[in-house]
């Protein structure tokens, strides 16, 4: 890429990550179905669903932002893609893991922050 790049408003942004959503809850919705089906009655199983879903969706957003289209199906709808500060492609391992350590650390202040 490398071009010059261009930053999408508040509004399309939301919008992309709106459509991002929509498809995913579908993919969670197909997968609660299928568990509570196969499993009705296992409580873990379904206890299971809220880290599979959060894995789900950090694998969707990893991988599309990361791979050669550079944006998720939300993003690509609108024109939009995600590069790093150069205008570069994203590199799933040393950027998306950058961010998600980042996130780590400032939810591990904020949980710090609450407890007083």
């Amino acid at each position: 890429m490398g071009s010059a790049a261009f930053f999408a408003g508040f509004w399309r942004r939301l919008l992309a990550y709106l459509l991002d959503s929509l498809l995913l809850f579908g993919v969670q919705i197909s997968v609660a179905t299928g568990v509570i089906l196969m499993a009705p009655h296992d409580t873990r199983a379904i206890a299971n669903l809220v880290p599979v879903s959060a894995a789900i969706a950090w694998a969707y957003f990893a991988l599309m932002e990361s791979s050669p289209l550079g944006a998720t199906v939300g993003k690509l709808a609108l024109g939009l893609y995600v590069t790093d500060s150069r205008g570069d492609r994203l590199r799933l391992c040393p950027d998306i893991l950058n961010t998600e350590a980042e996130l780590a650390q400032v939810a591990e202040e904020f949980a710090a922050a609450l407890a007083g």
